[in-house]
């Protein structure tokens, strides 16, 4: 959408509370030095860099998944529907969590985003919560300076259509710069991933209507100003997943389903936003919601996954030159997210229909080896709806997912996708992968350079009390 000129965003705090309810936990593990990796000397640097095409992506410490401390909590938003949609472990040992809620009785708008900060305890250090005339909906999150975070969301202004909105928040929850990105049509963000330099890369969609939107890609620095940004004229769907490879290369997965087909899209991009190699996988993913995500393993290959509600989870693992190694099913209903596990595995967080008598689709987690094998499956049942749509990897080499669903559930698991101790909740699931006739081939997009213009934001929350409330499971 045009702007005829800077439009202040004068956003006012609103009663949000994010509370933790613990639900299970196990043994206190020993402590593991927190010290983040050290960034590139600078954006230049990352970007002029030859890369290293043997480079694999570091796997964690080995770590004794017997004294990972392991636990499963849930956080619940006081609002008519809140979701928490993305969460990242911080340098403190710490959470950050954001999402949004839906507020249609305080005069804000429908839709607002909020922020919190957990302690390494998941006790909250604070809860934001902001909004103003339009709609707000946070998609991703990514670390910030000194324990804060930047988020990628979506902006609604009614009539004027919606634009990407960017912002970083500090370890005290202030937000130190924020900014949209807005054109003519209707833009919004769904991914975003650190890079090695201080900066972002930010995923989303371009479109009008409803009609099918095009993959949008952006490169950022650390005071959130455009490197570069690209449009592939595709319909494919907008980019719902980002993530850096060893070699500095990014890695994009987008997805759209319309009423007759649906189609994944991946693509490899150098540091500058040049397409390396792009597939695109063709089936029956579902009939709506369609979800992709796609990261490296430690070995340098690529698996990603694709699914829709009620149907097979579709992963397919990639060479580094894109070249397909194997396509599976797995028998589950949702897919979200993969996370590379060691010796090459991926991790999977996906939801899967519970046991019978079944109320709703339980967390569900699985581990696939290198050929494409289950090495460990395992679900959880909290009594609602829970969907593992986020899955990191925990800096003492644990397995951390999210349920973005409500309430939300916070699960953190051994490497091995055990949970070390008594916990009602967890079970273990028997699914086998089936080989996928699923097709792939080069569908030859070409990316064209984006002219989203910033407009500078005026975003302000504050604190709001953030009580602790306790629950047992049954």
């Amino acid at each position: 959408m045009v702007r005829a000129g800077l439009r202040s965003r004068a956003f006012v705090a609103a009663p949000i509370v994010a509370c933790l309810a613990a639900a299970c936990w196990s043994s206190t593990a020993p402590e593991r030095d927190a010290s983040l990796d050290a960034a590139d000397a600078s954006a230049d640097g990352a970007l002029d860099a030859e890369p290293d095409g043997d480079a694999p992506a570091e796997s964690p410490d080995a770590v004794d998944a017997a004294a990972v401390e392991t636990w499963a909590t849930t956080l619940v938003v006081y609002a008519p529907r809140g979701y928490a949609t993305d969460f990242l472990e911080l340098p403190d040992g710490g959470f950050g969590l954001v999402g949004y809620a839906s507020m249609s009785e305080d005069g804000l708008g429908g839709s607002d985003a909020w922020a919190a900060r957990l302690d390494p305890h998941q006790n909250p250090l604070w809860a934001e919560f902001v909004g103003g005339p339009g709609d707000e909906w946070v998609q991703a999150v990514a670390p910030g300076p000194d324990n804060g975070m930047v988020f990628a969301a979506i902006e609604y202004s009614g009539p004027r259509g919606s634009s990407v909105w960017i912002a970083r928040l500090d370890g005290a929850g202030a937000i130190t710069a924020d900014v949209l990105l807005d054109g003519a049509d209707d833009e919004g963000a769904w991914a975003v991933a650190p890079l090695p330099d201080g900066g972002y890369v930010i995923g989303g969609s371009i479109g009008r209507g409803t009609r099918p939107r095009d993959p949008w890609v952006a490169r950022i620095d650390a005071d959130l100003n455009v490197a570069w940004q690209r449009r592939l004229p595709s319909g494919i769907g907008a980019v719902q997943s980002l993530s850096v490879a060893a070699d500095r290369d990014i890695l994009v997965a987008a997805a759209e389903r319309t009423s007759t087909s649906a189609s994944v899209w991946l693509a490899r991009l150098d540091p500058r936003g040049t397409i390396r190699w792009q597939r695109r996988a063709t089936g029956e993913f579902g009939e709506m919601g369609l979800r992709t995500a796609m990261t490296e393993t430690t070995d340098g290959d690529v698996v990603a996954m694709a699914g829709a509600s009620y149907r097979d989870v579709f992963v397919v693992r990639l060479d580094r030159d894109g070249n397909p190694r194997w396509r599976k099913m797995l028998d589950a209903s949702w897919s979200f997210d993969v996370m590379a596990g060691d010796g090459g595995e991926a991790i999977l967080g996906a939801g899967r229909q519970s046991p019978p008598p079944f109320v709703a689709p339980d967390m569900w987690l699985v581990a696939l080896s290198s050929e494409g094998r289950i090495v460990w499956q395992t679900g959880l049942d909290g009594g609602y709806l829970e969907i593992a749509s986020v899955v990191r990897r925990g800096r003492d080499g644990s397995i951390l997912a999210l349920s973005a669903e409500i309430p939300s559930w916070l699960v953190k698991l051994a490497p091995n996708g055990r949970f070390n101790g008594s916990c009602p909740l967890i079970y273990e699931t028997s699914v086998e992968p089936t080989d996928a006739d699923v097709a792939i081939d080069d569908p030859g997009f070409a990316f064209e350079d984006s002219t989203l213009a910033p407009v500078p934001g005026s975003a302000a929350p504050a604190d709001v009390p953030c009580p602790v409330e306790w629950r047992c499971p049954d």
